[in-house]
């Protein structure tokens, strides 16, 4: 079939038709885009509202509670913006107060640790010595012994010393600005006592002779002679040396007098202590007598005058 061509009018018209029609979608996608940019500028103005909401943080550390508003999400920024320094080994906990962000900022302590000839320095959050040695991988044996900045300390002692005064630290928090906390692992040595003759070993890690023989449960009594001296350092396969002198009491005319001596006899012992007998006394026991532990000598002085005893007998 032919086709007919359009009349001029008819072309017009319909050139108008498509343009209008045009125009219309154009429009329409303008609307639509507009409709989604203001949607958008909607929600990021909401969000910016509720991102930038002032938060309530409360920061606990080093003895103090600091309350303060901030517009940071970021811990470290708040803990930052309170003048907070977190160090190496701090712990930083995040609690929930309701409505309030609670940090708190537990301080590591700083410790010297020597040991065995050695050297370490340690920031822990351990509670007491056991703890701390635990932690290190430092065993403790027998009669090894623990100090403390220079005190013999228990292994249940606290890590950070007891304070004289109280302050405001609280419990598990640290001064940052305190010294260094030092730690001594003492390692008992062997050595050997002859007591009075008698032999045996024993072991001590204390500092000198005195404290290894009381350790040790020997009693170092007045007159009592140590050698080397009861203040000499002790050292490993040692041998100490304990002579106890004899306890004497001494009975005098007008007075009693304790003496300790090493001295075999009565008289010998006490021409050592420096007592002069009396003219005309004697001793009971007498001056040969050898002496013992815990013995009592009385110093009898006799009379000048002859006492006449007369006895009366029936005839």
């Amino acid at each position: 079939m032919p086709l007919t061509p359009l009349r001029p009018g008819r072309a017009g018209g319909f050139r108008r038709a498509m343009t209008a029609t045009q125009g219309n979608g154009l429009l329409h996608h303008r609307r639509r885009r507009h409709l989604a940019v203001t949607v958008v500028l909607l929600f990021l103005t909401v969000a910016g509202v509720v991102l930038l909401q002032p938060r309530h943080v409360r920061v606990e550390a080093d003895g103090r509670t600091i309350d303060f508003n901030t517009r940071t999400s970021s811990d470290t920024a708040a803990l930052r913006g309170a003048g907070i320094d977190v160090h190496p080994g701090d712990r930083v906990t995040a609690l929930d107060g309701g409505n309030v962000d609670v940090l708190r900022v537990e301080r590591a302590h700083d410790v010297t640790l020597r040991v065995d000839g050695a050297e370490y320095r340690l920031r822990t959050h351990a509670q007491t010595i056991n703890q701390l040695l635990s932690e290190a991988g430092v065993a403790v044996n027998g009669r090894d012994s623990v100090l403390q900045d220079g005190a013999l300390v228990s292994m249940n002692a606290p890590v950070v010393p007891p304070r004289l005064f109280a302050t405001r630290v609280m419990a598990g928090d640290a001064d940052p600005d305190s010294p260094s906390i030092s730690i001594d692992v003492r390692r008992a040595v062997t050595f050997s006592i002859v007591e009075d003759g008698r032999v045996f070993v024993s072991t001590s890690s204390r500092p000198t002779v005195a404290q290894a023989l009381r350790e040790a449960g020997v009693t170092v009594g007045p007159g009592d002679r140590v050698a080397p001296g009861a203040q000499a350092p002790l050292d490993e396969d040692s041998s100490i040396e304990v002579t106890h002198a004899k306890a004497v009491t001494v009975t005098l005319p007008h007075d009693h007098q304790v003496i300790y001596t090493f001295e075999g006899s009565v008289g010998a012992a006490l021409s050592a202590a420096g007592i002069e007998l009396p003219e005309g006394s004697v001793l009971d026991p007498p001056a040969e007598t050898p002496v013992s532990a815990g013995m009592y000598v009385r110093v009898v002085q006799l009379s000048a005058a002859s006492d006449v005893e007369t006895e009366y007998i029936e005839s």
